[in-house]
Order: structure tokens, then C-alpha cells, then sequence
């Protein structure tokens, strides 16, 4: 009774701690009703699948550096200020284990200059390396752990202790390596370790030592950079490597990662993996120096996973305590396989079983500090898996919250689908038979499980591509300024309607209404007078006065081309108001004023249910150029070259949906082709040529010429507006 209350009340998060506590006493039969009711508060309070906060916008954030660090994996990486800083690894890709040659290189990537430099130091340093940390302190780098492996003779392998300290606060152009001494016992030294810097403390979990305890650990150590003490505390309730670790409201937070399990002889090799990844999440409360599992509430889980990447998000900028966290790829190792039939991996992995086929993850997933709720965000493009990868954060702004992903290893899904020759088929069919005949009792679909698992034996592959990753910054905070809004309303025979937050800087605002963030924002100009393309393309106009179309007079259109032969400005009516009809008028300069800047309660009133007749259309462009140039299609339309007579010509198409400013609404109307294009698809077709006056009076050319030259001038404008970035 009281969970519907509160719903009704709108203290949606106190509806979901009730509705998740009455789980664990009610009988089986009552759970599925209890679930069902939990999914809906949650979409109440992150939004439904499709709504903006369960989205996420990735962007190529290209290099303006030609020199970068090599491509390793397992590497130390830190984020200090606006540099990224990486130390060693090894070659993975390559099948190397051991540290590379490289792998005593520092390396900084700045993030606002998007470019990689090489840092020259001095001094004891770390040496070649890998799973180790570095993590910031007072503007300088501390450097901990890690393995290395003799390459000849006995190959020892050592596990460091030691803490390196790299001077960043000393002057340049060569930083100095010291070795800081610490007090009291230190731990084991130990790879693939979680770290976690919280509070002037560095906290070291878990990890990989063969010469201790077996293999992996689990013990917690915290070393106070106040006095450099280290001190132990209590033991996880798990040995694991290759896991992540955060901190946050006074709590070591772990989760996933890999663990071992003692082989058994008497069983089939391949059915009995030593280290399978595991989901296991716990967190260790740093007052009452207790570990406990997190209940997790919802459906949606991180599952198995090791390798993968964790950056916490903050609400404001010098937050101590993140208010979510969020999660990207990763690799998982399946275990056993034996008892993972395509049953039980769609028992286990639900609706996204098929991305538990392949070793490698694309999954972005936000947990909710305050709930304990994990949101799975869709990509609006797509994307590849990886493994090894770092975040950094950037900004939050207009209610989104911008940080990068880059780099990592894995695989191309389709790339490998298509290499699943008849050699890797050829072999999970031995194994069904190697298993029949050793008397193992072998699932039917156990050939077609093994030919996704066999995509785990092909050749990782290393990306140095940066991505920038858009994500709404109001998680969970019902009415609080994000970029979204949030779909609410619904009724039985319509589709969702909107309600509350309508954010105009939405990067999905197009798909619902014919706007831009540019009208909601004051107008720069507010008198529409004759021949004043400049400042009035694209700009929102009021009909006024009008008498052959006086149906029209008091709505808006998006104002375009001056047409200087009738003295009018072509005007495009809007598709919100116009039964999402493209059409366009021609109207004098007196019969126009500037319209007031958009309110988000006039859309919420317009669209009190969604339709796609308001939305602005994809747009398709198709450009045709000489098959001389490999140059970027921008370029070829600024500074075509020419189309020799006779020579060839090869066309490029593209389609985009993404938003737009208020003069690129224009201009793309401008140009449009109405004769290959519709209400739902605006069609622009557009030629990269140094137009002669023959071109321009030819009627057959005519209409692709103005289009070209129209677009290739708005596109230098552009450029030049732009050129200081």
C-alpha cells in the first residue's frame, strides 16, 4: 500500500526501496507482480528505453598529433587536470605477456589540444612494467606495483613493492623519478590490482601473485599519503584480478573481474576454464571495516566481466562523493562452458544474450550510487567492443555531461562472424565428438554455442581512436535540469507523450520537433528588413498581415533566402504547423517579424503526443566528384577539382539525423530536391565542380548548380566562423 502512495506522491525512489524490500519475503509466486512494478518505477525515474537518459551520444574525437604511445595493454593510466598520463604495459595483441621494451615510456595526452606527447624524465625510474597503477597527488604522479618478467635465462618474475614518485611539479623539459619510502610492512606485490584514490588515501585491492597464496589475492591495503604509512585491512570475500574498484559515500566499492577455480583432471579440458570473469559486487564500508554484497535493484546487471573500465561522474565540480558511475566494455571470459548451453545464457543474460556471445563488450552502463540501480545507455551510432580501455571526464554543461573513452583492444564482431571459417567449425565439431566420446553428457546446440565461443581464440586487435561520450547529466534526479525530457504519459492507442523536462539542448531534440536549441534562445536581431540574408537565414519569423494566406498570419516559419528579383525572403513553414507537410512561401519583408524565442512549456503543449510528422526528416545529400580525389567531400565542395569533360565521376551518399542549427534547417530546406525527395526525407543532390555561366542558365543543371555553389558558400562560412577552434 504504501509503495503506490508514494508513486502517486511522486517520491519515486522511497516507491522503489519499498517495492525492492518486500522481494526478499514474498513467495515466488508474488515476484514477477513485485518486478514488474519495480521496472516501472525505475523508467519513472531514469526514463524508458529510448528517452534521452538511457541514451548515449558518442562522438570521434580525432588526434592532432602525429607521434602517439604505443599500442599496449595493461597499462598504468591516470587523469591530473586536463593531461592523461600513461606508464608501460605489453604488447597483448601480440600474445606477449611481459612488459614491452617501450614499457617504461610516460606518455601525456592533453585533452584540449587532443594531442600525445612523449615525456622525457630522469632518475631512478620504475622500469618496464605491467598491471600496475599511477594514480595523482598534489600535482605530482605516484607509480605502484606491477610485474615484470625476464625475457632470457631462468625468466623470473618479480612483483614490485616499491612506490615511484614522477616530480611533475618541478620544471621541465625532463621530470624526475624517485622512489618514496613508505612506513610499516607493505602489501605483496601484485598485476592487475584495483586502486582507487579516496580522501588523501590510496587504496590497493586483490590481484595476481602466483608466488602467494596461489595466485590471486584478495586482501585490502590503504596507504595514507599523509605520512606514506601503509596499512592492511580486511580480506574480500573473493580472490580476483583484472577487476575495477571506486569510492563513494565512505565505501570501497568492487566488482567484477577474474577468479580462480582449481582444475579437475577428471574432467573435460575445455569444460573447466582455471579463471572465469565473474559479476561478483561488493563494497566494503571504511567505518564499520565490514565487506557486504550489494543487493542490486532492477533487471538489468553488469554480469561477468573483468578488463573493463569505471569512471565516477560527479554533480558538480569538486564533488567529493559521485552521485553515479559509469561502466564501459570489457572482456568475460565464459568458464565453464559445460554448464552455458543458449538456454542458459538467455536465463542468465536475458535480452542482450547475444552480446555474451562474444568475448569482448560495448556495453556503457550507469549505476545509481543512491539506489543501486544499473541503466544500460544505447549508443545512437554504432560502436565496436573493447577491452583495456581509459575515461577521462570533460565537462557538464546545458545539462550534458561530456568524458572520453579511448583506445582498448578486442575484436570486430563482424569482421570475426565473417572469419568463423570451416576450419573453426571443423573444430568445435571435434569437440562435440571429443566430448561424446570421453562420455560427457553434451548439450544439443552445444557446435553452435562453441562456434560463438570460438571468437574468444581470434586475434585481438588494438584501436587508438578517442571518442567523446555524451550523456545526460540528471540521473535519476526527476525534474532536475538535464538535456532530456522524460516520456511519462502514455494512453493505450497513442503513442508516449511528454511531460515535465523538455531540455532544448537535447542531441535528440530533431527526432521530435522541427526546432534547434538556437529558438529557445533570445533573437540577436529584431527587426526583418529588406535583403539582410546574413543575419536572418534560419532565423524563426511571425507571419503578419498577410492576405492571400491569411490562414498563416500569427505562426512562425524559418526565414531563408533573400530572393532579389520578387524583393521577398523565401520562408519555410514550420513542420510542427503545417501537419508535417515541407512547403515554403514567398513574403515580403513588412509582412515578417521576429518570433519571441521558443518556451519549453509552448512544445510540451504542442506535443502532447509525439508523431514523426514533427519532427525535422533525415536528410540524404548525394555528391558526385571526379574519381581523381580521395580528398575529404567538405573539401572537394570549398575547392573542387574539376570534372574534366569526358572524365569520370563517382558519387558519395550519406544520410544524417542528427540535430542542427537553426541555419542548417534552412539550408537544407534550401537545397532540397523535391523530385527524389518527401515529407519524411529531405533529398539534396549536389555536384563538387567550378561551375562555368553555362552551367548556371543550363535548365537541366540548373537546379544542382545554385544547390552546390549555395551549400559550398555556407560551408566556407562556416569554416570561417569556426576557425579559431
Amino acid at each position: 500500500e504504501k509503495a503506490p502512495a508514494a508513486v502517486q506522491e511522486g517520491r519515486h525512489k522511497e516507491a522503489l526501496r519499498l517495492y525492492h524490500s518486500l522481494l526478499a519475503d514474498s513467495p515466488q509466486s508474488d515476484t514477477a507482480m513485485i518486478n514488474e512494478a519495480i521496472e516501472g518505477v525505475i523508467d519513472e525515474i531514469y526514463g524508458p528505453k529510448g528517452s534521452d537518459e538511457s541514451i548515449c551520444v558518442w562522438k570521434h574525437y580525432p588526434l592532432l598529433s602525429k607521434s602517439k604511445p604505443p599500442g599496449l595493454q595493461f597499462r598504468a593510466t591516470c587523469q591530473m587536470g586536463d593531461k592523461i598520463y600513461v606508464h608501460g604495459g605489453c604488447d597483448f595483441c601480440e600474445n606477449d605477456i611481459l612488459p614491452s621494451s617501450d614499457g617504461d615510456e610516460v606518455w601525456e595526452f592533453n585533452i584540449t589540444k587532443r594531442q600525445w606527447r612523449h615525456i622525457k624524465t630522469a632518475g631512478k625510474s620504475p622500469g618496464p612494467r605491467t598491471g600496475h597503477s599511477m594514480f595523482p597527488w598534489k600535482g605530482d604522479l605516484y607509480l605502484w606495483g606491477g610485474m615484470m618478467e625476464e625475457r632470457s635465462g631462468t625468466r623470473r618474475r618479480y612483483y614490485f613493492t616499491k612506490l615511484y614518485k614522477l616530480n611533475m611539479t618541478g620544471k621541465g623539459p625532463v621530470y624526475k623519478w624517485e622512489v618514496v619510502k613508505t612506513r610499516s610492512q607493505e602489501p605483496f606485490g601484485r598485476e592487475e590490482y584495483a586502486g582507487v584514490l579516496y580522501k588523501g588515501k590510496y587504496y590497493v585491492h586483490a590481484g595476481n601473485n602466483p608466488n602467494v597464496e596461489g595466485s590471486a589475492l584478495k586482501d585490502t591495503w590503504v596507504l595514507n599519503l599523509s605520512n606514506f604509512k601503509w596499512s592492511p585491512l580486511k580480506d574480500g570475500p573473493v580472490t580476483r584480478h583484472c577487476h575495477c574498484m571506486w569510492a563513494g559515500n565512505n565505501k570501497l566499492y568492487v566488482l567484477g573481474g577474474r577468479t580462480d577455480i582449481p582444475q579437475d583432471p577428471a574432467n573435460f579440458s575445455l569444460m573447466n576454464v582455471s579463471n572465469p570473469s565473474i559479476e561478483d559486487f561488493v563494497s566494503f564500508d571504511l567505518g564499520t571495516k565490514t565487506w557486504k554484497y550489494e543487493d542490486l535493484v532492477g533487471k538489468y546487471r553488469p554480469h561477468d566481466l573483468s578488463e573493463f573500465t569505471v569512471l565516477p561522474l560527479y554533480n558538480k565540480d569538486g564533488d567529493d562523493e559521485p552521485s553515479s558511475v559509469v561502466i564501459w566494455g570489457g572482456y568475460r571470459d565464459p568458464g565453464r562452458p559445460k554448464t552455458m548451453t543458449l538456454a542458459d545464457m538467455k536465463a542468465k543474460f536475458g535480452e542482450e544474450h547475444e552480446e555474451f556471445r562474444l568475448p569482448y563488450k560495448k556495453r556503457l552502463l550507469r549505476f545509481d550510487m543512491k539506489t543501486n540501480v544499473w541503466k544500460p545507455l544505447k549508443p545512437t551510432s554504432p560502436i565496436l567492443p573493447k577491452a583495456q580501455s581509459f575515461m577521462c571526464r570533460l565537462k557538464s554543461e546545458n545539462g550534458i555531461t561530456h568524458f572520453l573513452i579511448a583506445e582498448g583492444y578486442g575484436v570486430d564482431p563482424d569482421h570475426d562472424t565473417r572469419d568463423l571459417s570451416e576450419k573453426t567449425r571443423a573444430e568445435a565439431h571435434r569437440l562435440h565428438q571429443d566430448a561424446i566420446a570421453l562420455g560427457h553428457q553434451v548439450p544439443a546446440d552445444f557446435e553452435s554455442y562453441m562456434n560463438g565461443q570460438q571468437l574468444s581464440n581470434h586475434k585481438p586487435q588494438y584501436s587508438n581512436k578517442v571518442y567523446e561520450v555524451l550523456v545526460t547529466e540528471s540521473f535519476g534526479e526527476r525534474g532536475a535540469a538535464g538535456w532530456s525530457w522524460n516520456f511519462f504519459k502514455t494512453c493505450a492507442d497513442k503513442l508516449p507523450g511528454v511531460e515535465t523536462v523538455l531540455h532544448p539542448a537535447s542531441p535528440t531534440l530533431h527526432n521530435i520537433v522541427d526546432l534547434s536549441l538556437d529558438d529557445f534562445l533570445q533573437p540577436r536581431i529584431d527587426l526583418v528588413v529588406a535583403d539582410d540574408q546574413n543575419n536572418l537565414f534560419g532565423v524563426r519569423v511571425k507571419f503578419d498581415g498577410l492576405k492571400g494566406r491569411q490562414d498563416l498570419n500569427g505562426e512562425a516559419g524559418r526565414c531563408g533566402r533573400w530572393l532579389s528579383k520578387t524583393g521577398r525572403y523565401e520562408v519555410f513553414l514550420s513542420l510542427y504547423e503545417n501537419g508535417g507537410k515541407l512547403g515554403s512561401i514567398s513574403v515580403k519583408p513588412e509582412n515578417l517579424l521576429i518570433a519571441d524565442a521558443v518556451t519549453t512549456l509552448e512544445v510540451e503543449e504542442l506535443l502532447t503526443y509525439t508523431s514523426s510528422d514533427k519532427r525535422f526528416p533525415p536528410t540524404l545529400i548525394n555528391l558526385a566528384r571526379t574519381s581523381e580525389s580521395d580528398r575529404p567531400p567538405l573539401d572537394d565542395i570549398i575547392d573542387p577539382i574539376p570534372i574534366a569533360r569526358g572524365g569520370g565521376v563517382v558519387p558519395i551518399f550519406d544520410t544524417y539525423r542528427g540535430p542542427l542549427s537553426k541555419e542548417a534547417h534552412a539550408l537544407l530546406r534550401t537545397i532540397a530536391n523535391p523530385e527524389i525527395g518527401n515529407d519524411k526525407m529531405i533529398a539534396c543532390s549536389l555536384l563538387a565542380q567550378k561551375f562555368s555561366d553555362e552551367d548556371r542558365r543550363n535548365p537541366n543543371t540548373k537546379k544542382m548548380t545554385e544547390s552546390s555553389i549555395f551549400f559550398s558558400e555556407f560551408v566556407r562560412d562556416c569554416k570561417a566562423k569556426d576557425s579559431v577552434r
